[in-house]
């Protein structure tokens, strides 16, 4: 994974700083270790903005922990998923053009691989006209995905038809699966 080679690099100048010869001056020590902290920089930035595929750490929204994110578990743990980039605020506005203030609680992922469109968005919206923004910026997300697929991927664009976008009062969800049944027994399980 490229972020890890970053990681790598990163300790390979740090040791490389601590170590070095013990006549060097404290300028070129400096100078190194400045440029150690710059890449580890640069490679943390880069681990917080792009979402863990494998859900090792948490995803950064504006609800982390929230009753969604407990939904979401509950689902991964209980169907076979492919791995998936968590929902944040930064991929909410750039999948849906949804902003964290339009919703009260959001969770959810996007396959990470770029083929397969399986996709589960959950949300809460803020208030009853929030909520028919974001079923309305869903359905465009369903609308595109499945025009892109059927000129590419029949098995997919398959996949994509036999799922919905769904409201239900201030809860709104778009689940892209072979398990779509399965999941979204789930949510309306935890939902009500």
């Amino acid at each position: 994974m490229k972020i890890k080679g970053y990681f790598a690099a990163a300790l390979v100048l740090l040791c490389l700083c601590g170590c070095g010869d013990s006549n060097s001056t404290a300028g070129t020590d400096s100078a190194a270790s400045s440029e150690a902290e710059t890449i580890v920089s640069e490679a943390s930035a880069e681990v917080s903005e792009a979402a863990p595929a494998d859900g090792e750490n948490a995803a950064q929204n504006s609800t982390e922990g929230g009753e969604l994110a407990g939904v979401f578990t509950q689902i991964k743990s209980s169907v076979e998923l492919p791995d998936m980039v968590e929902l944040n605020d930064k991929l909410i506005e750039r999948y849906y053009g949804i902003t964290p203030d339009m919703v009260a609680d959001y969770a959810g992922g996007v396959d990470s691989s770029g083929v397969g469109q399986d996709e589960i968005a959950l949300f809460k919206a803020a208030d009853d006209a929030n909520a028919d923004a974001i079923e309305q910026a869903l359905q465009t997300r369903y609308d595109s995905k499945l025009a892109q697929q059927e000129n590419y991927n029949a098995d997919e664009a398959e996949k994509i038809r036999n799922c919905k976008v769904e409201k239900n009062g201030l809860y709104v969800t778009l689940i892209i699966s072979n398990d779509a049944d399965a999941i979204t027994e789930i949510v309306n399980g935890a939902i009500g």
